[in-house]
């Protein structure tokens, strides 16, 4: 058999009505179209459509982690990472407690919302409680600090800090607290008081 040109100008359904037309200059317009997903070229779903006609939104890596076990003594007069050691979720698995931080591969590469959090128990002058997210251990982002000079019985300060960040593969963020005072503070345990979350707004 010869091969040939095969010339459209409208495409049509059986019953005779038109699904789709080409104009003089090749663009298709199509009258209605149903597709359950779309997938990406690797056969990924990119997009899911509800039966309902909803776009369904996809996973996007997040991540929420906190203190549960007793915070202990908190340490003073040094930049000391928050040791957190439950995650109530983690898609993309960007999460490591175990090194109380998050970490980043190519597949979850990209712009992200962090936020931190840190309550303590503070019996005496509190100079200095300072809140910071850092980037690979280094590069401090988004910082807070309060201080409180003078307390009558028990003090219960948390302090609050968040940053839009850049990162990419082989990157990782933390959170930090740097504390001077009187004596000893400590650390708050649960999931309102003392925790650390994250998640992509943009790849």
């Amino acid at each position: 058999m010869s091969t040939g040109t095969l010339r459209l100008k409208k495409l049509q359904h059986t019953n005779g009505t038109d699904v789709a037309t080409l104009d003089s200059a090749g663009a298709m317009n199509i009258s209605n179209i149903r597709v359950p997903a779309i997938s990406s070229s690797t056969g990924n779903s990119a997009l899911t459509i509800a039966a309902d006609g909803t776009f369904l939104p996809q996973k996007v890596p997040c991540a929420f982690m906190y203190r549960n076990a007793s915070g202990g003594n908190a340490s003073a007069s040094s930049w000391t990472k928050i040791p957190f050691d439950a995650e109530e979720f983690d898609v993309g698995s960007i999460a490591d407690t175990s090194d109380s931080r998050f970490e980043f591969t190519t597949a979850t590469a990209g712009i992200y919302f962090f936020s931190a959090s840190i309550r303590i128990t503070q019996t005496s002058i509190l100079n200095r409680f300072i809140l910071a997210i850092r980037k690979n251990g280094g590069t401090y982002l988004g910082q807070t600090e309060i201080g409180v000079p003078d307390i009558t019985g028990s003090l219960y300060p948390q302090i609050q800090a968040d940053t839009i960040v850049s990162v990419a593969n082989g990157d990782y963020v933390d959170a930090a607290y740097y504390i001077t005072g009187g004596n000893t503070s400590t650390i708050t345990e649960s999931r309102s008081a003392t925790n650390f979350y994250c998640y992509r707004i943009s790849a």
